[in-house]
């Protein structure tokens, strides 16, 4: 028990413990950094686009919103990707936008279409999605006619290059339509 009296031990713990504040400081400083970051840049937020009907019953792809913090500054081009080699011009779809807060199913005039196809009639559409993060979402898009019925195949969706998985409540507009 002659350490507890030693200077040099109470020197040695107040350092470990110094150390240690240190260490949960700069931790906590790290989150908190990364917190803010995300909420000025939108950290791991992304957009895709869902196929849906309208109140008019029209086909419509409406943005949603993945990720913890808003998207900021999202743009969409549109390209028809049977008769564009261009993206057409930028759409800007959203200031800000978060699940869960009324910017999250907002729909292009150019992503909507009549009730009924023609028959045969097919379209392929490639959406490149960029946010003020940096990143951007590429969907490609199939729409086309069967039995007198629009069918889409949209979940082809890569963020930043890589294919992402979509949430489990993404529907195709012919499983919408059997919920309905």
């Amino acid at each position: 028990m002659k350490y507890l009296t030693s200077p040099y031990f109470w020197i040695f713990v107040s350092a470990l413990a110094g150390s240690c504040a240190a260490f949960f400081t700069l931790r906590e400083q790290d989150r908190q950094t990364a917190e803010l970051r995300g909420w000025m840049t939108g950290g791991d937020s992304w957009a895709y686009y869902e196929p849906n009907w309208t109140k008019e019953r029209n086909l419509a792809f409406f943005i949603r919103h993945v990720g913890r913090y808003p998207a900021y500054d999202v743009v969409l081009r549109i390209q028809d990707e049977l008769t564009e080699r261009t993206p057409g011009d930028p759409i800007y779809v959203a200031p800000a936008m978060q699940k869960g807060r009324g910017f999250d199913w907002m729909e292009p005039k150019a992503l909507i279409f009549s009730e009924k196809p023609d028959l045969g009639e097919s379209r392929r559409l490639k959406l490149e999605i960029s946010m003020r993060s940096g990143t951007i979402v590429i969907q490609h898009v199939h729409l086309y006619e069967k039995d007198g019925l629009w069918q889409t195949s949209s979940k082809d969706v890569e963020k930043n290059g890589a294919a992402v998985t979509l949430p489990s409540d993404f529907r195709e507009i012919q499983e919408r339509a059997r919920l309905q």
